[in-house]
């Protein structure tokens, strides 16, 4: 029997819920509101438990944003670089880079919760606001070596770089109302700028 005030089972034991489910709703309001608006009232209410059920699976806040990062990345951040293992060109490669961030966060209207979350937050939640870091990173560093297959590795760096520069930019500019449409010139201007556009090797990057 479960003691719907306290959200626990007469046993003691925390009650249950569908913990995909609670993942996926707390990663929308995540998105929608930040880490910082989203208090453990608002989630508990929204996934329909009380706290200490909450805390027994997740442990705590931050670790229920881990889960939920986790499976953004896995679902909808839709930037799994493997899919881009077919390009022939570097050009090619960071035009579907490109298209697919910018695709992504049209979508949704939001923007992604790994480029542009907690950039700025409280001292507090410096540890999550780390965690996010360290994932814009190692999504740097993984383009970088895409990257090694057309270029030295000093020039990779530099291109992964500018790359994720401009996906937190496009990301920024569907949440202000940017459409596929608004954004794919944008893109064209920056595998332009990049050296990309007419280059089969990669060898005009940073010259």
């Amino acid at each position: 029997m479960i003691d719907k005030k306290q959200g626990v089972r007469s046993g003691g034991r925390p009650a249950s819920f569908e913990r995909s489910a609670a993942v996926r709703t707390a990663l929308g309001m995540f998105r929608e509101r930040g880490y910082e608006g989203v208090s453990i009232a608002d989630l508990t209410a929204a996934i329909g438990v009380a706290p200490p059920s909450l805390y027994h699976a997740f442990g705590s806040k931050a670790g229920l944003m881990e889960e939920a990062i986790a499976f953004y990345e896995d679902s909808e951040a839709g930037l799994d670089l493997t899919k881009l293992s077919t390009s022939k060109t570097p050009r090619d490669w960071a035009r579907g880079l490109l298209e697919a961030g910018a695709e992504s966060v049209t979508k949704s209207g939001k923007a992604c919760l790994i480029s542009n979350g907690m950039i700025m937050c409280h001292p507090d939640n410096q540890a999550v606001a780390g965690t996010l870091a360290k994932r814009r990173t190692a999504f740097r560093q993984a383009i970088s070596e895409q990257l090694l297959r057309w270029m030295p590795e000093p020039d990779a760096h530099r291109l992964a770089r500018y790359l994720v520069t401009v996906l937190q930019g496009l990301s920024v500019q569907a949440r202000d109302g940017a459409t596929m449409d608004d954004l794919r010139p944008v893109i064209e201007l920056t595998l332009s700028a990049a050296g990309l556009c007419g280059t089969q090797d990669g060898s005009a990057i940073g010259r």
